[in-house]
């Protein structure tokens, strides 16, 4: 495996692997009384990868995919003071950044197109990390 298209497909397969595994979760799975994740959740995440630039999947890992108790999936990328953190539910995904101290926190209602302003936070990490890891 030696080009990076075969690198980001694997980090991809990856990643579905993991938010699918979240459908075995059951009621309590915490025990501290969580809630399962019905199907639309598990769907909503994987259109969500599905419509995030390849490019992207350079800075995620599988360790950045968590379930939380109340039957949403997060995403966290963090580089350096800046952050990305989406939240996707059955019906809806919020997202809040911190990039170079500007702020942005918004609910988007699930589309199949990332909103310009997430797009652009994680494009921002993206060339941080690009630049550490080239530079």
């Amino acid at each position: 495996m030696n080009t990076m298209s075969e690198r980001l497909l694997v980090t991809k397969r990856k990643i579905i692997d993991r938010i699918n595994s979240f459908r075995k979760l059951k009621e309590n799975w915490d025990c501290y009384n969580a809630n399962s994740f019905d199907a639309t959740t598990i769907d909503n995440a994987i259109l969500f990868f599905d419509s995030l630039d390849t490019d992207y999947l350079n800075i995620l890992s599988v360790d950045d995919i968590c379930p939380t108790p109340n039957a949403t999936i997060t995403i966290e990328v963090r580089k350096d003071r800046n952050i990305v953190s989406v939240e996707i539910g059955n019906k809806y995904y919020n997202y809040f950044a911190e990039i170079n101290g500007n702020y942005l926190d918004q609910e988007q209602i699930l589309t199949s197109t990332i909103p310009v302003s997430l797009n652009q936070a994680l494009q921002q990490i993206y060339i941080q990390n690009s630049h550490y890891e080239f530079a």
